[in-house]
C-alpha cells in the first residue's frame, strides 16, 4: 500500500479537486433515471450527465435507479458491515506495537476482528506527542447492530486487557459505520454483477471502486476497467492459408465492452515460407488503426512473444495463438483484473474445467511435460504453455530477466513471475484443433522434454529465500 507522506487520504481527494473546474460537494442522490439520464438530490436539484461515473455502493445505485430489474438484482448483492472505533490517544504507541500498521484477532472472545494504527503509516496523521488508533467491529449481513455504548465498553475493556490501550490517555474519538464493508462473493455474484453492468452501460453509466464494482479486491485496482487496454499478440508462423479468417472472426465475435478493451493487435510474423508475412501486412492494411504488423527473421514462438510484449503500447500484454484466439479468455482476463487486479493470467489446457478436443497424442505431451516440470522445479500450476494476459510493467521486467528463448521463453516467464511472488491465475480453456499443428509433436517431444534443466538453471538464479537477488517489479497503475 502506499500513503501520503502528510495531510493523510485527503491529499489525494484534493489533488483531484484541482482540476476539476465545476465542483459541487455535500449534494447527496435521490435518485437516478437512467432513461432521461439524470440524477436527482435530496434538495430537488436535477442534474443531467453524458457519462456518469458513480462510486456509491453498486446495491444502493440499483436501488434508486427506479428500474424494477436493476433494483431486483441489487438484492441479491450482499456484504458485512463494520462499526469503527477511532481513537487520539496521547503519549507513545506501546512498545510491542511500534511498527505495526494493523493486527488480526482471530478470536471469538474478543469483540473486534483487527486494530490499526493510522500513525504508524503516516506520523502526519497526528500531533507531535500523540498517536491515533482505529478497531474494527464487524456485525454480519441481517444481523441487528449492538447498542454503541455498551460495545464501546467492551473494545475499550478488551484493549486495556490486551495491554495496546490506556483508557485515561484517550484524548479524542469518532465512531463510524462501514455499509457496506466487505462484500460477499457468492456462487451468483458474477452473473449478477454482469447483468447489472450490462444494463448500466447502455445509459453511460459506469460504476468504479471498490464499492462501486462490489468486490473484495484491493483499492489500487478499483477504476482499473476504466483504463485498461490490452495488446493482443499473437505470433504467426505458416499461417498464410488461415490467419485473415482467424483474426477477422475474432474481431465479429468482440462484444462491445471488449472491443473497447483492445488497443491494438500485434502479429509478430517469424520465419514463414508460406506467404504469411503478406497476409499479416494485408490484414494491417485492412485495419491500420488497430493492427499492426512485425517480421522476425527467424522462426521462434518465444521470440515472438517476447517482441510482440516489448512492442505493445497497451497496460497489459495478452499472448493468443492463431488457432485460438479465444474471446472467452480476452473476457475472463479483463473481469480478474477489474475486480481481482490480477497481474498475470494463464489459460490452462489442464484446468478440471477445461475442454480439450487436441489429439491424444498432443494432450498426453501436455501432461508429462507438466508433470516433470512440477517435480523437478515446485511449480505448482496445471499449464504454462499459451494463451496469457500479463501486466506490461511486469511482462517488461520478466523479459529482460528470461535467459531462454523459442518453446522454453513461454514457460520461463510463468515460472519466473511465481519465483517473485506474483499470483498466477489459472483459467479453464476450450481447445480443439481446427487444422494440423504448424510445428510437429515429432520436432516438438525432444524440445520441451530438454528443457526441464534449462529452466531450473534459470530459476536458481533467484533463490525463494533470497528475495534481495529479485528484480524490482513496478507497482500497477492505480
Amino acid at each position: 500500500f502506499w500513503y501520503p507522506t502528510l495531510g493523510g487520504i485527503q491529499s489525494l481527494t484534493r489533488g483531484m479537486a484541482a482540476g476539476i473546474h465545476d465542483l459541487r460537494l455535500n449534494h447527496r442522490v435521490q435518485h437516478v433515471d437512467l432513461s432521461k439520464r439524470t440524477l436527482t438530490t435530496y434538495d430537488h436539484k436535477e442534474i443531467e450527465w453524458g457519462a456518469l461515473f458513480v462510486s456509491m455502493p453498486l446495491n444502493r445505485l440499483c436501488s434508486m435507479s427506479g428500474d424494477r430489474e436493476l433494483e431486483r438484482a441489487g438484492e441479491k448483492l450482499t456484504a458485512g458491515r463494520v462499526i469503527a472505533f477511532n481513537y487520539g490517544i496521547e503519549g507513545s504507541v506501546p512498545e510491542l506495537l511500534e511498527g505495526v500498521h494493523w493486527i488480526y484477532v482471530p478470536d471469538r472472545g474478543v469483540p473486534f476482528f483487527r486494530v490499526g494504527f493510522y500513525s504508524n503509516i503516516s506520523a502526519g496523521t497526528c500531533a507531535p506527542g500523540f498517536h491515533s488508533m482505529y478497531v474494527e467491529v464487524s456485525v454480519a449481513h441481517g444481523e441487528a447492530e449492538p447498542a454503541t455504548l455498551e460495545l464501546e465498553q467492551q473494545v475499550i475493556a478488551h484493549l486495556e486487557k490486551l495491554g495496546w490501550l490506556d483508557p485515561g490517555r484517550i484524548r479524542a474519538k469518532a465512531i463510524h459505520r462501514l455499509d457496506p464493508a466487505y462484500v460477499h462473493h457468492t456462487p451468483e455474484r458474477v452473473e449478477v454483477i454482469d447483468s447489472i453492468l450490462s444494463r448500466l452501460r447502455d445509459a453511460d453509466v459506469h460504476p468504479i471502486g471498490r464499492y462501486g464494482r462490489f468486490h473484495r479486491g484491493g483499492h489500487e485496482g478499483s477504476g482499473r476497467g476504466a483504463w485498461m487496454k490490452l495488446s493482443i499478440v499473437v505470433p504467426v508462423h505458416n499461417e498464410g492459408r488461415y490467419i485473415e479468417q482467424l483474426v477477422l472472426t475474432f474481431l465479429s465475435e468482440l462484444n462491445d465492452h471488449l472491443s473497447a478493451r483492445i488497443k491494438e493487435i500485434l502479429l509478430i510474423e517469424n520465419g514463414s515460407t508460406d506467404g504469411s508475412w503478406e497476409a499479416c501486412q494485408a490484414l494491417e492494411a485492412s485495419r491500420p488503426e488497430l493492427i499492426r504488423s512485425h517480421q522476425i527473421e527467424r522462426g521462434s514462438y518465444g521470440e515472438a512473444i517476447r517482441q510482440g510484449m516489448q512492442r505493445g503500447s497497451g497496460t497489459h500484454s495478452c499472448i493468443l495463438e492463431c488457432d485460438v484466439l479465444s474471446v472467452d479468455f480476452v473476457g475472463r482476463c479483463c473481469q480478474l483484473i477489474e475486480e481481482e487486479s490480477t497481474r498475470f493470467v494463464v489459460a490452462s489446457k489442464r484446468h478440471p474445467e477445461s475442454k480439450d478436443e487436441r489429439s491424444f497424442k498432443r494432450r498426453l505431451l501436455s501432461t508429462l511435460y507438466h508433470k516433470i516440470l512440477s517435480l523437478r522445479t515446485g511449480y505448482p500450476g496445471t499449464d504454462t504453455h499459451g494463451l496469457k494476459c500479463i501486466d506490461t510493467d511486469l511482462a517488461r521486467v520478466l523479459c529482460e530477466v528470461a535467459q531462454t528463448t523459442d518453446e522454453l521463453f513461454q514457460t520461463e516467464i510463468v515460472l519466473l513471475a511465481w519465483r517473485f511472488g506474483i499470483r498466477v491465475e489459472e483459467v479453464p480453456l476450450e481447445v480443439r484443433e481446427i487444422r494440423p499443428p504448424p510445428v510437429s509433436i515429432r520436432r516438438r517431444l525432444p524440445l520441451v522434454i530438454g528443457s526441464i534443466r534449462e529452466l531450473k538453471k534459470s530459476l536458481q538464479r533467484f533463490p525463494p529465500d533470497d528475495t534481495e537477488s529479485f528484480p524490482a517489479i513496478p507497482m500497477p497503475e492505480a
